[in-house]
């Protein structure tokens, strides 16, 4: 999501120090876009056209930044192939099924690589 995409942005002495800064100013953001959308509903998109077109755009360009700032590809490509093959297997259930087999890809990533994070 956008704070881990903000904040892996970050020099990594930096992230400490902004992470909850980044966390708090997201969440209230987030709410306070929820509960206008809740009280505004439709007559948002009849005012602002094309706005459906906003969200893919964020993670977009989300996307692009961290892949800048890091120079791993892999998490990008995992997360297109996901999509793609929920869209063949689940489509009354894309984005959960495209985040299972994301999820469940970069786990599998991280086991064989031998940096999965391991419980206390």
């Amino acid at each position: 999501d956008e704070n881990y995409s903000v904040l892996t942005t970050l020099p990594t002495d930096k992230r400490q120090q902004f992470a909850m800064a980044v966390t708090l100013i997201h969440h209230v953001y987030w709410i306070a876009g929820t509960v206008l959308g809740v009280l505004l509903g439709q007559k948002v998109a009849d005012w602002i056209p094309n706005l459906d077109f906003a969200l893919p755009s964020l993670f977009t360009i989300l996307a692009i930044e961290q892949y800048l700032s890091q120079r791993r590809l892999a998490p990008a490509l995992i997360g297109v192939l996901a999509y793609f093959a929920a869209t063949r297997l689940a489509t009354n259930y894309l984005l959960i099924t495209a985040l299972g087999f994301g999820l469940a890809t970069l786990l599998a990533r991280a086991l064989v690589r031998g940096n999965a994070v391991e419980a206390s």
